[in-house]
């Protein structure tokens, strides 16, 4: 990534936006004010402040300080734990960021050499095998689809 493009303001951009039921992009107001251009949606500041905490509010970790780990992190190779892995080992079991531990956290961005972090799946509910094959298939079927769309109307 470039490092004059940070990543929250990625992931903030990216929150201002979801998917309709028929598959549409619509704005989010949840995370972000509306200007009058989708295009060009303002964050609002409330993704910034969502944070993992301990009962009662203690020792949080927001969501801003974990992405901006994994920019920091990621320029010093993939040995390095991002913040809600640290946190996550701090209080819990350690399995947040674990693919590290494994040896590979780190694959190519799709048509570049760029390298990028491994994504994890969690809460999937039951699901068996096969589905779990056609769904990971659909979800990077549909990331290609954004990034092909995409990919020159963002403002990074």
């Amino acid at each position: 990534m470039p490092k004059d493009v940070k990543l929250w303001d990625i992931l903030e951009h990216l929150a201002c936006y979801r998917n309709t039921m028929d598959g549409q992009l619509q704005l989010d107001k949840k995370f972000c004010d509306d200007t009058g251009d989708n295009r060009k949606p303002k964050p609002n500041g409330k993704l910034q402040k969502l944070a993992w905490s301990l009962e009662g509010g203690k020792d949080p970790l927001t969501v801003k300080e974990w992405i901006d780990s994994i920019q920091s992190t990621s320029t010093g190779g993939p040995d390095l734990p991002d913040a809600l892995s640290e946190w996550d080992e701090k209080h819990f079991d350690g399995q947040i960021g674990g693919f590290s531990r494994l040896g590979k956290s780190f694959e190519t961005a799709l048509g570049s050499e760029r390298k990028v972090a491994l994504w994890e799946f969690r809460g999937l509910g039951d699901i068996t095998e096969s589905q779990m094959s056609k769904y990971l298939e659909a979800i990077q079927r549909q990331v290609v689809e954004f990034h092909k769309k995409y990919s020159e109307s963002l403002p990074y």
